[in-house]
């Protein structure tokens, strides 16, 4: 039948609005959340590899990368060292 919701896939969408505004912004709000969708997707499986990556790395008997790992620990242990030693000044200034 002519003009059946069959005939058009999109005719439950036209029915939101009668006015072309509304229904452009529709789109657009609709691309956009899925291009944010999809960015966000990205960068949650990058950041899983790079989490994998780094894993292996820390299970290698690497004595170059194991020279590395506790220069990181040693700045980590200095620098929370110095932040507590700043928080402890702050809270005698209150």
């Amino acid at each position: 039948m002519p003009g059946s919701d069959s005939a058009q896939p999109d005719a439950n969408w036209w029915r939101f609005s009668v006015e072309e505004g509304p229904r452009g912004e529709k789109i657009q709000d609709d691309v956009t959340h899925q291009l944010i969708e999809l960015v966000f997707k990205q960068a949650i499986f990058d950041l899983g590899v790079i989490a994998a990556t780094l894993q292996r790395l820390l299970e290698q008997q690497d004595p170059a990368f194991g020279g590395l790992v506790a220069a990181l620990g040693a700045y980590r242990t200095a620098r929370d060292c110095a932040a507590a030693a700043q928080v402890d000044r702050l809270q005698g200034q209150v």
